[in-house]
């Protein structure tokens, strides 16, 4: 038996969190959205798959190519694609393919929406 204690969809994919605080993901993985480590043309999961081994994970927030959590700590993590610096990272990497942390605030409140290629998060 798996409980869910959290999830959001979108088209592409979906993004769960599990009540023992794992985060897993399924659906297109073109740009790294899924959030595990990998990304590739035409790469998808029909079934969710672990996104890391963490289990402190509290929110998620899921776009058409970005994902986005925030930790038991109060930290913002973020992946996907990261048009224009869309991630918050600080960075012009096209894509990140597993959960970068977004600076060092730790007062991350909720992901509360998430487009397609933005983030919004409450602080």
């Amino acid at each position: 038996k798996q409980v869910v204690s959290d999830a959001i969809g979108v088209p592409s994919g979906t993004i769960m969190l599990k009540t023992n605080g794992t985060m897993w993901g399924c659906g297109y993985n073109n740009q790294g959205q899924v959030g595990n480590g990998t990304s590739g043309t035409g790469m998808s999961y029909s079934s969710p798959v672990q996104i890391g081994l963490l289990t402190d994970w509290k929110y998620v927030a899921f776009g058409k190519r970005t994902g986005a959590a925030i930790k038991t700590d109060g930290t913002l993590w973020a992946w996907g694609k990261n048009v224009q610096g869309c991630l918050g990272l600080n960075s012009a990497t096209y894509s990140f393919s597993s959960p970068q942390q977004v600076g060092a605030n730790t007062t991350w409140a909720l992901p509360n929406s998430i487009g397609g290629y933005t983030t919004l998060m409450l602080a």
